[in-house]
C-alpha cells in the first residue's frame, strides 16, 4: 500500500510539474497582461469597472504601448499616462504596504501638482477572500478615482496632518486601516518627491 501511494503521488507530481513547465510561457504572458490592465485602470486609460468596456489582451498591449511611459528607473518608480499628443496627464506610482496578512502591491495614480488621487490598482495581496480581498472590487475602488480625494501634505515633525478617510470594507478593519495608513503616511512623502521630479520628467518626454 505504501509503495502504491508513493508511485501514485510521484506520478501526479510529475504530471503537475510537466504541465507547469509547459504553461510557464502562457502564465508569464497572462501575469504581464493582468499587470498592464491594472496600470491602465489606475491611470484612467481604460474603465476599471468589471464588464465595462472589456478589452482583449491585444487591445491592452496596444493601449499600454501607445499611452503609457515607463518611468520605473526614476527615484520614484512609476508609469505616466500620456495624452494623444504625448504630454503627461497623470502619474501612477508603484506602491507596496503591509496589509493584515502580508504585503499589498499595486499602483496609485496621482496628479502631483494638485495632489489629487485618480485611481488605484492592486497587483497582489494575501488578504482574506470575501473580506480584505474586496479591496480589489470596483465598488470599493471607486472612491479613489476621478480626483475626488486629495493626498495630504506630509506632516511637519510634531504637527498633526489633515488625514484622509475612506469608506472601509465591512468586516476587514485591519485591511482598511492599512490602506488609510499608506495614504496618510507613505504616499504624501512620495507625492512631494514627485512634485520635485515632475519638471525633469515632463522635459524628458517633450524634449
Amino acid at each position: 500500500m505504501f509503495v502504491f501511494m508513493v508511485v501514485v503521488a510521484s506520478f501526479f507530481a510529475g504530471v503537475i510539474a510537466a504541465a507547469n513547465l509547459a504553461l510557464a510561457g502562457r502564465i508569464r504572458v497572462n501575469r504581464n497582461l493582468f499587470r498592464q490592465r491594472k496600470i491602465l485602470e489606475a491611470l484612467e486609460l481604460i474603465d476599471y469597472r468589471a464588464g465595462k468596456g472589456k478589452r482583449s489582451g491585444k487591445e491592452i498591449q496596444k493601449i499600454f504601448e501607445e499611452r503609457v511611459k515607463d518611468l520605473t528607473d526614476r527615484p520614484v518608480a512609476c508609469y505616466a499616462a500620456l495624452t494623444p499628443d504625448g504630454k503627461i496627464s497623470r502619474v501612477g506610482v508603484l506602491s507596496r504596504w503591509q496589509g493584515f496578512w502580508g504585503p499589498i502591491e499595486g499602483i496609485v495614480s496621482v496628479t502631483p501638482e494638485d495632489r489629487r488621487l485618480h485611481g488605484i490598482g492592486i497587483f497582489s495581496h494575501s488578504e482574506t477572500p470575501g473580506l480584505g480581498a474586496r479591496m480589489t472590487e470596483p465598488e470599493f475602488r471607486k472612491q479613489f478615482f476621478s480626483g475626488e480625494m486629495e493626498v495630504p501634505a506630509p506632516a511637519d515633525e510634531g504637527e498633526p496632518s489633515e488625514r484622509v478617510g475612506i469608506d472601509a470594507i465591512t468586516g476587514a478593519t485591519r485591511t482598511s486601516e492599512s490602506i488609510v495608513k499608506f495614504l496618510n503616511e507613505s504616499l504624501p512623502k512620495t507625492v512631494d518627491t514627485l512634485r520635485q521630479e515632475m519638471p525633469s520628467v515632463r522635459a524628458g518626454k517633450e524634449g
